[in-house]
């Protein structure tokens, strides 16, 4: 047999192969998801070749998340319906391809894996408290809770089978910011940093979907972010950005002086309103497959909330996330809700629904929901104590929060300040009385000897 016959023979095995899994994915989704789930890859994968041929390289990632809140890391950036549906399969066998690895700042630091609740390097016998907080879903995509320093660093999404080549999806370089930040409505003048040979730019992001259906004033969001990235025809003078596109104005990878130069950019947010219908009643399906003559025939026909053997079952609805919250007056907080559902969310308290006119009449800016769909509390109140909930667009309950505000006791309060300032006025009272003690000394002293003279 010749090398090119050899060659043809494997290129009909991997043409007959993605074939059959392509015919096994259309089976097991319905055609109006598989279509939906097709046309995002191709409008995906064409904006990844149009960003890979403007740079001419695979980019690292650079991401920033808020400190004590939760963030999201992307394994791949296209999957087809078929990739979707083996990684959906591999995650309810136990059995993920590939894994999330984490490189501190930390001088020395080696590569180690990243615990994940759920997944077999975490003992189940493990107390609570020290369990992961981190979670991964269908996708590979990695969420990582309450965020702290300890966070930071560089993340690769790599391969689980050891070889001598490993398939390495996204990497990133994390960083956090501390504090709370309040969302200003103002843009900033960019700052001029044509010295460094690179430029300052606030772009903003894509609208969110509506945060409701079957609601006249729903509402969408949009943040701007601002980027570090090279001037064209310009000499770059910050060597990291050689190794991404670009870089976060917060970003530790910025030199100093650049940092310095840039300040503190504040988030700039939007929001809109929206209103979309609520998805209709699930419909009688047409179940079809090819016979061995390649044509098309209906198998079966189903009517709604019934599924054939040939098809997976829909996934189990997502536990939903409890959560108890025991803080102090006067304190700021931060409640999440579920990042990894792809959709928009809302929140409620008690059963009244947050929306921005509601949060502005009776808190101001005290209280406001972010872009990604995080409650903020830049100050906790007594009153805030109530059960609030997170809800996807489409009315399904995500997440519960029980948020409890300990009233500060201000007798105690007022009792310690008098106290400190008791102590601060008897020290101060000491203080004078040795150096009067100490200035008459001195003057008795000058007194006898001009005597004795």
């Amino acid at each position: 047999m010749t090398p090119s016959s050899i060659t043809i023979s494997i290129g009909w095995i991997l043409l007959v192969a993605s074939f059959q899994s392509i015919v096994l994915c259309r089976r097991q989704l319905d055609e109006e998801t598989y279509g939906f789930l097709l046309d995002e890859y191709y409008e995906c994968m064409n904006k990844r070749e149009a960003r890979l041929q403007r740079l001419q390289k695979v980019p690292f990632l650079a991401a920033v998340g808020l400190r004590g809140s939760s963030t999201v890391l992307s394994c791949f950036d296209c999957l087809s319906p078929e990739m979707q549906l083996e990684l959906e399969n591999d995650k309810e066998e136990g059995k993920l391809r590939m894994a999330w690895q984490h490189l501190s700042k930390t001088v020395g630091a080696k590569w180690n894996e990243v615990a994940v609740v759920g997944v077999g390097n975490v003992d189940g016998l493990e107390s609570f408290a020290r369990r992961p907080n981190n979670i991964i879903n269908e996708r590979l995509d990695l969420q990582l809770n309450k965020l702290t320093r300890n966070h930071t660093g560089w993340y690769r999404c790599v391969e689980k089978k050891r070889s001598a080549t490993a398939a390495i999806g996204n990497v990133y370089h994390l960083d956090d910011i501390p504090g709370i930040v309040n969302p200003s409505t103002l843009m900033e003048e960019p700052a001029d940093l044509r010295t460094y040979g690179v430029t300052m730019v606030n772009e903003w992001t894509e609208w969110s979907n509506c945060n409701q259906c079957g609601v006249a004033h729903a509402e969408r969001r949009r943040r701007s972010i601002c980027y570090i990235q090279q001037s064209p025809q310009a000499t770059n003078k910050v060597p990291m950005l050689k190794l991404f596109d670009r870089l976060p104005c917060e970003s530790s990878l910025l030199p100093l002086d650049v940092r310095a130069t840039v300040g503190n950019q504040p988030i700039i947010e939007a929001v809109d309103i929206c209103q979309v219908p609520c998805p209709s009643k699930p419909k009688t399906r047409v179940i079809k497959e090819l016979d061995s003559g390649g044509v098309e025939k209906v198998r079966d026909v189903l009517p709604p909330g019934e599924f054939s053997s040939l098809e997976s079952l829909p996934p189990l609805p997502a536990p939903v996330d409890r959560r108890t919250h025991l803080v102090k007056e006067g304190d700021p907080c931060i409640i999440d809700c579920p990042h990894l559902y792809p959709g928009a969310k809302h929140w409620r308290r008690n059963n009244i629904t947050l929306t921005v006119a509601y949060l502005f009449h009776h808190n101001r800016t005290r209280v406001f929901v972010d872009a990604n769909f995080r409650l903020h509390f830049l100050r906790l109140e007594f009153d805030d104590s109530a059960l609030y909930s997170c809800w996807s667009w489409d009315k399904k309950l995500l997440a519960t929060a029980d948020v409890r505000v300990e009233r500060l006791n201000k007798t105690e309060e007022l009792i310690a300040y008098v106290r400190m300032f008791i102590g601060f006025a008897a020290l101060l009272l000491l203080f004078l009385l040795v150096a009067t003690k100490i200035a008459r000394t001195k003057g008795d002293s000058r007194t006898a000897v001009d005597a004795t003279t």
